[in-house]
C-alpha cells in the first residue's frame, strides 16, 4: 500500500477524498466491514461528512463495482470483423502493438477500481458535465494490462459514469447536511431571542408592578 496523500480539509468532496477513501477500504480489505476509523478519518478530511453520507459512499461504489462485474461476467461474444468499431479497434491496438488476449480480466477488483481513478487524475479529473467517451478512451490507454485482457472503452465509461454519479451524491449528502446544520443553528438562535424576549418582558411586568404598589403605599 502506497503512502496515503494528506488532503487538506475542505466542504468539497473531491476525487482526492475519493481515492484517499479507496486506500482506506483497501487497507481494511474491503467492503465486508466499512469501520469506524475509515469514516473518523474521512470526516476529518470532509469538513460536513456525515456517517450516513459516507456509508452512502461506500454502499454505492460497492453497487459500482457489481454492475462493471456485471459487464465483464456477461460481455457479449465479439462482432463480426466487418463491423468499423472493431475494425478501428483492431487497428489502434495492431499500432500500438497490443495484441488481443480476451476473456481474461474475469474479475474487477477494488485494485482496478482505483487504477481507473488514478488514470482518471493522470488525464486531468472527472468531467462531472459532459460526455465521459474521451475521458475513457484517455484512461484506458494508461492502464495497458486491463486492455490487454479485454477491458473496453465501453467498459471504462459506464464505470466513469457511475463514478460521477457517485461523487456527485456524497456532495449532494455534504451539501444538505450542512444546511439542515445551518437551519438547526438559526432555529437554536430564534428560540434564544424569544426565551430572551419572554424573560426581559417579564422582567417589565415586574418592575411595572412594583412601581404601582409604592404609589398606592404612598
Amino acid at each position: 500500500m502506497e503512502n496515503q496523500r494528506k488532503v487538506p480539509q475542505t466542504t468539497e468532496w473531491t476525487l482526492e477524498h475519493h481515492k484517499l477513501f479507496v486506500d482506506l477500504l483497501l487497507q481494511s480489505r474491503g467492503f465486508e466491514k466499512v469501520r469506524a476509523f475509515i469514516v473518523r478519518k474521512m470526516m476529518k478530511t470532509v469538513k460536513g461528512l456525515t456517517w450516513s453520507a459516507a456509508l452512502g459512499h461506500s454502499r454505492y461504489l460497492e453497487s459500482l463495482q457489481r454492475q462493471t462485474q456485471s459487464a465483464l461476467t456477461r460481455r457479449p461474444p465479439r462482432k463480426s470483423s466487418s463491423d468499423l468499431r472493431v475494425l478501428v479497434e483492431d487497428l489502434v491496438r495492431g499500432l500500438e502493438g497490443l495484441t488481443m488476449e480476451r476473456n481474461k480480466l474475469s474479475t474487477w477488483t477494488l485494485e482496478h477500481h482505483k487504477r481507473v481513478v488514478d488514470a482518471v487524475a493522470k488525464v486531468g479529473g472527472l468531467d462531472m458535465a459532459g460526455p465521459m467517451e474521451k475521458t475513457a478512451v484517455r484512461v484506458l490507454r494508461l492502464m495497458e494490462e486491463e486492455r490487454r485482457q479485454g477491458l473496453t472503452v465501453r467498459m471504462v465509461t459506464k464505470h466513469l459514469i457511475g463514478l460521477r454519479v457517485l461523487q456527485k451524491r456524497t456532495q449532494e449528502a455534504i451539501d444538505k447536511a450542512a444546511g439542515n446544520k445551518a437551519r438547526q443553528g438559526c432555529s437554536v438562535k430564534r428560540s434564544k431571542k424569544v426565551k430572551l424576549g419572554r424573560r426581559e418582558n417579564n422582567n417589565g411586568k415586574k418592575e411595572c408592578h412594583g412601581l404601582s404598589d409604592r404609589m398606592l403605599m404612598t
